[in-house]
């Protein structure tokens, strides 16, 4: 299976897990995130970031969101791993849970 993801999804996978268990989790699930097989982490780039500024101005989604959008759009991935509601917004992405991501 590939993943993809970017610098930012890095940043929040840390971000969560410290603001909702501990440090040391943040430390694992970071280490764990950069070592998965068939991760590509793709650079955010001025046409990555032209394109969020439309989805941005779009879909009302925040810099973040519209960043990982983005990344999602530009490299052909029609699914999203995300609680997030916003992306249910954007026409391009399917949106999944992490619990029905774990699923399968």
């Amino acid at each position: 299976m590939h993943y993809l993801g970017n610098k930012l999804t890095f940043d929040e996978i840390i971000w969560i897990i410290k603001k909702n268990r501990n440090f040391e989790d943040a430390i694992s699930a970071g280490e764990a995130f950069l070592n998965m097989p068939g991760l590509n982490l793709v650079d955010i780039n001025q046409d990555l970031l032209a394109l969020s500024m439309n989805i941005m101005k779009r879909y009302k989604t925040s810099p973040r969101d519209s960043i990982h959008a983005a990344t999602a759009i530009t490299q052909k991935a029609n699914i999203i791993i995300s609680e997030d509601s916003d992306f249910d917004k954007i026409k391009k992405l399917k949106r999944k849970s992490i619990i029905d991501f774990k699923m399968h």
